[in-house]
């Protein structure tokens, strides 16, 4: 939700922190993966990229005459497909268990959407 309101009401480079900070405190933190969550390293630069394409596509001005829930829904679409695509890849290279397709499509998917509606109801606006 952070990232979507970040995209609606700060610039570029207040947004930074924003698409940088809480995955390095899951990474410290362990909290996501057990045992696993050392492989979340190999996905640091490519999750920061995803959620600057979040709030990049959301922050766009021609993107902003849509509604709240189209920007949304692509936002989240592209977001979860670079991470999916970067998972596909590491686990077909046998870099990082199999989880993390599912962690990284799927679940990247929905909780973006969740953030989304989230969002809207934190900032107020007409979808």
């Amino acid at each position: 939700a952070i990232l979507f309101i970040s995209a609606e009401k700060l610039d570029f480079k207040t947004q930074l922190p924003i698409i940088i900070l809480p995955s390095i405190g899951a990474l410290a933190h362990g909290v996501i993966f057990g045992p696993s969550t050392i492989f979340l390293l190999y996905f640091l630069p490519f999750i920061w990229l995803g959620n600057a394409v979040l709030v990049r596509f959301m922050s766009l001005n021609k993107i902003k005459q849509w509604p709240f829930f189209g920007r949304v829904a692509v936002a989240s679409i592209l977001k979860s497909s670079v991470l999916f695509l970067v998972a596909y890849i590491y686990i077909g290279s046998q870099l990082v268990p199999a989880i993390f397709l599912t962690s990284m499509g799927a679940i990247q998917l929905i909780t973006a959407l969740v953030g989304g509606v989230i969002a809207f109801f934190v900032i107020g606006r007409k979808a």
